[in-house]
């Protein structure tokens, strides 16, 4: 996403760049003592108290994407990082 974010349809016309990625998200925790990935999530797999409060369109949107556009949808994920008390 990164590579191709001045050709994205939405992506291009931001002036903010993406600048790195991380395939994966668990490999950052070593960056900081008590920093732990507690959840990561895809629009296909949304937990359910997310889930149940999108319409029943939308959710059978996401259904669908989840299945002909599998790669796509896998390839944004939301992560949900615990940082260490101070």
């Amino acid at each position: 996403m990164v590579d191709t974010q001045d050709s994205h349809d939405v992506l291009a016309k931001v002036a903010a760049r993406m600048r790195w990625s991380c395939d994966d998200p668990g490999a950052i925790e070593h960056w900081q003592p008590g920093l732990g990935l507690t959840d990561s999530r895809t629009l296909a797999h949304l937990p359910a108290e997310v889930s149940h409060r999108l319409s029943l369109p939308y959710r059978a949107l996401l259904r669908v994407m989840a299945t002909i556009r599998r790669r796509d949808i896998e390839a944004y994920r939301f992560n949900l990082f615990r940082f260490p008390a101070e």
